[in-house]
């Protein structure tokens, strides 16, 4: 099993290179390292340390690995490790992790490095947030560490929804993931809430990894021109109307937010739900 590992950058080189800098130092040589630039306004220079997979317009960060399909497959890659440009992994030979995660469970086919193990019924994360955050300080941000947020982990627990600063897809699982969307999706947010879910539903395993990260935030913001203009095409596409106040990002977050309570919530009664130790999912049903 080949693990592919990249960064996502969208008009924000220097911290997206800071990040590939770590990724390169870390990581074994089983795997492969690239850099994703998502069609960026400003042209990213090739580096002789890594590849770099270009993507001709940037549709926002949802579903962006599927647009990775065939340059993954042409590179033998089964799991995709996808991280914002603003997520820096610190632990030596992490992949390893990973790589064993997917070998010793057939049916995991998402992952991530922070996360919970449920859902509640407005959506966000319960019973306990899990992440190994160091709180190191950057070039391009500064970290915050684990208590900030939650718990450290060692080993692998069962996920409900992860923080999409970094997530991780079996390939061969593209197909069914991508279906997992009955509808186009904004081009951000509640993905990370959306896939485990129908993944938990559809009888797949989903699990948290304790490796040593840092999300620093901030990448979005100096790509914002870029992504507005992402939301304006969808909107445009799906025949929506654009916000009065001018504010992209919280009318595809509304929207996102929306579609995944109507379709979990509302029409499924599927959350809340958390996932027992064992992978069992206790759904609202079976709660009550």
């Amino acid at each position: 099993m080949k693990i592919g590992a990249t960064v996502v950058n969208m008009d924000c080189e220097a911290m997206a290179r800071e990040s590939m800098e770590y990724l390169v130092e870390n990581t074994s040589d089983d795997s492969l390292v690239f850099l994703t630039d998502n069609g960026s306004l400003n042209y990213v220079e090739d580096h002789p340390d890594y590849q770099i997979l270009r993507i001709s317009q940037n549709d926002g960060i949802n579903l962006i690995w599927y647009k990775m399909r065939t340059y993954l497959e042409e590179n033998n890659v089964d799991v995709l490790v996808c991280g914002h440009a603003d997520f820096f992994i610190v632990e030596k030979n992490w992949d390893l992790k990973v790589k064993q995660a997917f070998e010793e469970d057939d049916k995991l086919i998402l992952a991530g490095f922070v996360g919970s193990p449920g859902i509640g019924g407005n959506g966000g994360r319960t019973h306990g947030v899990y992440l190994n955050f160091m709180g190191n300080t950057y070039r391009n941000g500064v970290g915050s560490p684990h208590t900030v947020h939650g718990s450290r982990l060692e080993g692998i627990k069962p996920a409900g929804c992860f923080d999409h600063c970094c997530m991780i897809y079996k390939v061969d699982a593209f197909d069914i993931m991508k279906g997992f969307y009955s509808y186009p999706p904004p081009p951000m947010h509640f993905e990370d809430r959306f896939l485990p879910t129908a993944a938990n539903y559809n009888g797949f395993h989903c699990a948290i990894i304790g490796v040593d990260c840092d999300h620093t935030s901030g990448a979005k913001a100096t790509g914002m021109e870029n992504y507005n203009n992402a939301v304006k095409r969808w909107l445009d596409k799906e025949g929506m109307k654009h916000p009065e106040d001018g504010n992209y990002d919280r009318a595809a977050y509304l929207e996102a937010e929306k579609q995944f309570l109507t379709e979990w919530r509302d029409n499924l009664s599927f959350i809340p739900f958390h996932v027992r130790p064992d992978y069992t999912v206790m759904t609202r049903a079976k709660l009550s």
